[in-house]
């Protein structure tokens, strides 16, 4: 059975493995991916747990390159997304300022919890490009209007984003 769904899958498999890149390398001299942007990584281990920025550098003043890092990407992110949030919502949308939420997520690029008035983002569309992330972030907003992925819902998005249909594909593309 399982050999059976690889092969009747193949050309799904082999163009995923194919399109695959990583966006991250979490070693001195290694590098990662902000915004679509390649920032090489650079250990100056003085056992500060921070990180610098400066041209397309990341200098990182602890061993525990990793997690100094995504501290600094949640971070990143979060300023990004609140800042779109805010724009959508004075322009875009009628609805409260949801909270928002930067976790690692095993199978989605977002969540809404609708009572809560949260969205959740992954970790992950901090190395993506910001069209793909503004399309998520769309995504998510709309469902505060249409809580399921009907036919409405995607109108909703798609009168905030005409060309969502690509950057939908495209994120197919990436995969998490």
């Amino acid at each position: 059975d399982i050999e059976k769904l690889i092969y009747d899958h193949k050309e799904t498999i082999l163009k995923q493995i194919n399109n695959y890149f990583p966006k991250y390398n979490y070693i001195d001299g290694g590098y990662v991916y902000i915004f679509n942007q390649c920032y090489q990584i650079i250990l100056k281990d003085v056992g500060e747990y921070k990180a610098v920025f400066h041209d397309n550098k990341i200098y990182v003043y602890h061993y525990e390159i990793q997690e100094v890092i995504e501290t600094n990407l949640k971070k990143i992110l979060y300023d990004y997304i609140s800042k779109q949030i805010d724009y959508y919502l004075n322009n875009d949308f009628v609805c409260n300022t949801p909270i928002i939420e930067i976790k690692k997520l095993k199978s989605r690029w977002g969540a809404c919890f609708l009572k809560q008035n949260k969205v959740s983002f992954n970790l992950v569309l901090v190395h993506l490009e910001k069209c793909l992330i503004d399309y998520v972030i769309i995504h998510e907003l709309c469902h505060f209007i249409q809580p399921n992925h009907s036919k409405l819902f995607y109108q909703e998005i798609e009168k905030r984003m005409p060309d969502y249909k690509a950057k939908e594909e495209r994120l197919k593309e990436i995969g998490i």
